[in-house]
């Protein structure tokens, strides 16, 4: 009688959404910054972005097959500008942006990650016959993680990237120069 009640419990819990839990959750972000400063004369002028953005999930199914879901992501980017002069036109343009998106799904066996991540850096300095200097750097790091744990196993994604960039001229009257940089990096696993 025993063997046969715990044998029912085992098919009943068996059957329920325990042992065939499925969890599925996504989520993604997307960030950008724009700056432009000139000086035309004489003077200076500063000018700066900072962005931080993180976010976490966790989908759980407790019944008989503990399905257990965990992401989370977060990006930092930083830009910053100045210029310095007496004479003529001095520029700095910066655009930068970063995003993320993944999705996993948990149950029936180890489930499914998925994880897509990028960072893109623009910018653009210049003189134009103008007595000063102009300095501009930016940069960023965006990253993921991912873990999902069955009766099956555990299973874990994670990936991040950086890209910094950074620009200087200065000069006398009459000269001129630009500078014109970008970069950027994906991944997907």
């Amino acid at each position: 009688m025993y063997k046969k009640l715990v044998l029912s419990i085992v098919l009943i819990c068996l059957l329920s959404s325990g042992a065939f839990g499925l969890v599925g959750q996504t989520q993604g972000f997307g960030v950008g910054a724009d700056s432009l400063l000139l000086l035309n004369g004489s003077g200076s002028v500063y000018g700066g972005n900072s962005t931080v953005v993180g976010q976490s999930q966790l989908a759980t199914d407790p019944g008989c097959g503990n399905v257990i879901a965990l992401q989370t992501e977060a990006g930092i980017l930083n830009q910053g500008a100045s210029i310095v002069g007496s004479s003529g036109s001095l520029g700095a343009l910066q655009n930068a942006g970063l995003g993320a998106l993944q999705l996993q799904i948990g149950g029936l066996g180890l489930g499914l990650q998925d994880q897509d991540l990028v960072l893109s850096l623009n910018q653009d300095v210049a003189k134009n016959d103008g007595s000063g200097c102009v300095v501009a750097g930016q940069g960023g790091i965006v990253g993921q993680v991912q873990i999902v744990a069955t009766p099956y196993g555990i299973s874990g994604d994670a990936q991040f990237a950086g890209v910094s960039q950074y620009s200087g001229m200065g000069g006398g009257a009459g000269s001129g120069a630009s500078i014109s940089k970008s970069a950027s990096v994906g991944a997907s696993q």
